[in-house]
This record gives structure tokens, C-alpha cells and sequence, in this order.
């Protein structure tokens, strides 16, 4: 332990005279003490601190982490003993960053002295000149006048100097006004965003659906208002839909069920007011009503949707999405514009409607799940499109969609009608191959156009006597029972 300890005050002794400010040597005060050898070994064996000045700098503060390995030890007593430094070092930075602007003081009195200096260089030449003029008049009371005024009009020009520097210190201050104005006022709406901020990330938790969708609209306006602030804004819209969820009902309740529920929370109140608890007139369960919870997430969902058209009052552009294992229900991006989409490993219930979106990076559908119709219909996608491990219960439809860059469908689950009809592949796309189970009825891929060729190397149908369209240069023949494997047509044979 002796060792470690005095490794780290080798090290600190070290940091120190690194950092310490330029200037004269100053002379230890123990170069000349007999007692020295002795602190010198009481340091090694750590029963005091080394001496020294300690200069703060925030390379000390990175220094006092290694203690954050064990609270006990060499290693803490460093962090322990470093820690005051470190305090001090974070306080004096904070009270210089807190310091208002204000015009130091020896700049102030390099513009007395040349306020002054000009003053006094402007009477001397203006009334030198004038006495000068003043010799030549004949001699008499006339030439007595004639250097008065000359010397009134030196003293003149002195002022007026005088004044043009004070006017140049006026406006140096007023401009001084005006910048501290507007940092105070870029100050305020910034607190006042942070406030908003804070308040709708607050009322997002809230167990009632009326303050959760307050806290949407709220956040609607924050990125309306201030579009730098739009793509974290629409990060924690993504965050609430990540959130687990009970799957949207089937149906919202008829009117006799909202009666009873109606009726079941008023006795609820009835009788806590009863029991003298004010405070829990409303009983919350703490889980969300499902069917409010289903209306605040698609008004989440249709925030999202409304903003990224390119048509929008305003347009959110440049925004990535990140819905990771979200649920969702009824999602749609009709004629959307985003710039990278996640939706690795999410949930779409009902329709998952892409028709004319453009996605100008990435876009990961692995591990996706459509229980409904899913539309890709005219979708442009300028990079990547995966949808490794994908499941589709029901129709997928790629019509006129359009790959600039690779397609990853491998290991996907087509169970209803899928439709590539009219779909570009360019580049390299299809590379690493289709690769997907097609329980189908029908695999459409007619007028379909590749660059490259479209590889299904490893793609099967559930059902072979379907009405399937393979791609040119492929057919389907059977394999085991009633599913069929995607064969690539031999080549043609040249004559010789």
C-alpha cells in the first residue's frame, strides 16, 4: 500500500509542476531545513501530505478519478485528498463563467489616457498654429486679440477631440448594452425551452391521458418554434413509443361499457371522500387506461407523420427515426421524408402503410413484424433497406418501390401476397440474396428490373401451385410436399 501511495504522490508532484503558472522560481522554503529528509520519508510512508503549491487545473480533476476504484486505500486518500482542489477549481470556473460582461478596468484607462493624450495633442498643434498666424498680424491690440482667439480656439479643438473619444466610449458601451441584451435574452428562451422541456418530459409520465396529450402538443410547438431543437424533440416522441404497451384493442368499448366504467369511478370517489382522503378522489391504478393509452399514442404517431412530409407548415427535415421494438398501430408515413429509420425488432398492428416514402439513409426493418397489409408502394430507399428475419402476416407490397443500394430480405417470412411489381434494384442490390420463406399464395415480381439481377438463392413458397411471378431468369419447381424452391434458369446455350 506504501508502494501505491507513494507512486500516486510521484505522479500528483509531477501533474503539478506540469501545470503550475510560468513565473519566477520561487526558493523552497525547506531547501535549507535539517527536518526535510524526514517529511520526505513521512510522505512515502503516507502519514502526511506532500508540500507544495497546488495549482488547480482540470487535468487534476482526471487525476482524482483513479480513486473512484475503491473508496478505501491509497487510491481513495488520493481522490480524498484531491478532491478540495478539485471543489475549489469547479467553483472559481463557475464564478468566471457567472461574471458578467463588463469592460476591464485597464482598457478603461487606456481610453482615459487617450482621450486625454488627444485632447491635450489637438490644443497644442491648433493653438501652436494659431499663435504662429498671430505673429504675423501687425503688432498691437489686434495681435493681443488675434492670440487670445487663438488660444480659445486650441482649447476648442482640445474639447472637441475630447468629446469625439467620449463619443467612441459611448458607443463602445451602448454596444456593450445591446450584446448583453441579446445574450440575455437568448439566456431566457433558452431556460424557458429547458422549462417547457422538463415539464412535458415530466407530464409524459403521467398515468392520464389528457396530461400526456398536453405534453405531446407541447412538444409540437417546442419543435415548431425551434427547429435545432426538432430532431431531440422527435427523439423522445420515439422514446415514448418504445415504451412496452398493452397491443391496441380491437375495438373501443360501446356505450354501456363506458357507462359502467363511468359509474365504477364515480363510486370509486364516493367513497374516499367517505373515508376523509381527499387526496384520492381520482385513484390511480398507475397502469394507463388501454384504450386512452392506444388514442395518445396514435396522436404520437400522427405528430411524426404530419411534420416529416415534405408539405408540412413547418417541415421537420433531417430527422432520423429510431423505433426499436416499438409497438405500433395503424403506422403511417405516407409521402414521408426521413433521413435514417430503426424499426428493428417493432410490433405494426393493422396497416403499416410506407407509400412514398423516401428514406435518404438507412432503413432497418429486421426483426419486424406486420400483422397487417404492409405498402411500400413507391418507396424510394438511397441506402440500405434491410429486412433480415422480417415477418409479414399479410400482403407486402413493393410496387414501383425503388433500391438504390442493397436489399436485404434474407431469412424473411412472407405469409400472405408478396408484390415487387415495377420495383427497381440498382447497384447492389439483392447481393446477399433473398433468401426468404414465401408462404404465400403469390409472389409477384412481374416487370420487376435489376441492374444486377435479382438473386433468390435459397427463397421458397409455401405453395407451389399459387399464382407466382418469379423474376426473369428463375422458376419455381417443387421440393418437399406442397412448397416450391426458386431454381435459377439454365443459361442458353451459344453455337459453336
Amino acid at each position: 500500500m506504501a508502494s501505491c501511495w507513494q507512486r500516486a504522490v510521484v505522479a500528483q508532484n509531477r501533474l503539478l509542476r506540469a501545470t503550475a503558472r510560468p513565473g519566477p522560481r520561487r526558493r523552497d522554503v525547506h531547501d535549507r531545513n535539517p527536518g526535510r529528509q524526514l517529511r520526505k520519508k513521512a510522505v512515502r510512508c503516507g502519514r502526511i501530505r506532500a508540500p507544495g503549491r497546488v495549482n488547480p487545473s482540470a487535468r487534476i480533476g482526471r487525476l482524482s478519478s483513479v480513486g473512484e476504484v475503491a473508496p478505501g486505500g491509497a487510491h481513495g486518500r488520493v481522490r480524498r485528498g484531491l478532491e478540495p482542489v478539485r471543489r475549489r477549481w469547479a467553483k472559481a470556473r463557475a464564478g468566471r463563467e457567472a461574471k458578467p460582461l463588463r469592460v476591464r478596468p485597464l482598457a478603461a484607462g487606456f481610453w482615459m489616457l487617450a482621450a486625454a493624450g488627444a485632447a491635450a495633442l489637438a490644443i497644442w498643434l491648433t493653438t501652436a498654429w494659431l499663435l504662429d498666424v498671430a505673429d504675423d498680424a501687425p503688432p498691437g491690440a489686434e495681435r493681443a486679440k488675434i492670440r487670445v482667439d487663438a488660444v480659445r480656439t486650441g482649447l476648442a479643438a482640445g474639447g472637441g477631440a475630447g468629446a469625439a473619444v467620449g463619443l467612441m466610449l459611448a458607443f463602445r458601451r451602448q454596444r456593450h448594452a445591446e450584446l448583453a441584451t441579446a445574450l440575455g435574452q437568448l439566456d431566457a428562451a433558452e431556460r424557458r425551452i429547458t422549462e417547457l422541456y422538463n415539464a412535458a418530459a415530466e407530464q409524459l409520465a403521467s398515468d392520464k391521458a389528457p396530461v400526456r396529450l398536453t405534453a405531446l402538443y407541447t412538444l409540437k410547438r417546442l419543435a415548431n418554434d425551434n427547429p435545432r431543437h426538432r430532431q431531440t424533440i422527435v427523439d423522445i416522441i420515439c422514446a415514448y413509443l418504445r415504451m412496452p404497451c398493452t397491443p391496441p384493442p380491437a375495438q373501443h368499448p360501446g356505450p354501456e361499457e363506458e357507462h359502467r366504467e363511468r359509474a365504477r369511478r364515480n363510486a370509486a370517489r364516493y367513497r374516499a371522500a367517505r373515508e376523509h382522503h381527499p387526496a384520492t378522489t381520482e385513484p390511480s391504478t398507475g397502469n394507463p387506461d388501454p384504450y386512452e393509452e392506444h388514442q395518445v399514442r396514435l396522436t404520437a404517431q400522427r405528430l411524426l407523420s404530419t411534420h416529416l412530409q415534405p408539405t408540412a407548415d413547418p417541415h421537420w427535415a433531417d430527422i432520423s427515426l429510431d423505433l426499436t421494438g416499438a409497438t405500433l398501430s395503424d403506422f403511417k408515413l405516407t409521402g414521408c421524408t426521413v433521413h435514417r429509420a430503426v424499426f428493428s425488432g417493432a410490433t405494426f398492428f393493422g396497416d403499416a402503410v410506407f407509400t412514398g416514402a423516401t428514406f435518404s439513409g438507412a432503413a432497418w426493418f429486421n426483426r419486424a413484424t406486420f400483422s397487417g397489409d404492409a405498402a411500400f408502394i413507391r418507396a424510394n430507399f438511397s441506402k440500405e433497406a434491410v429486412f433480415w428475419d422480417a415477418t409479414f402476416s399479410g400482403p407486402a407490397v413493393f410496387g414501383r418501390a425503388t433500391f438504390s443500394r442493397a436489399a436485404w430480405f434474407r431469412k424473411a417470412t412472407f405469409s400472405g401476397t408478396v408484390t415487387f411489381d415495377g420495383a427497381t434494384f440498382s447497384r447492389n442490390a439483392w447481393s446477399s440474396g433473398l433468401g426468404a420463406m414465401m408462404s404465400s399464395d403469390a409472389a409477384v415480381f412481374g416487370e420487376a428490373h435489376s441492374e444486377v439481377g435479382v438473386d433468390m438463392d435459397w427463397a421458397t413458397v409455401a405453395n407451389v401451385t399459387g399464382g407466382h411471378n418469379p423474376p426473369p431468369g428463375w422458376r419455381i419447381e417443387p421440393s418437399e410436399g406442397s412448397a416450391g424452391l426458386f431454381v435459377r434458369d439454365p443459361a442458353p446455350a451459344t453455337g459453336s
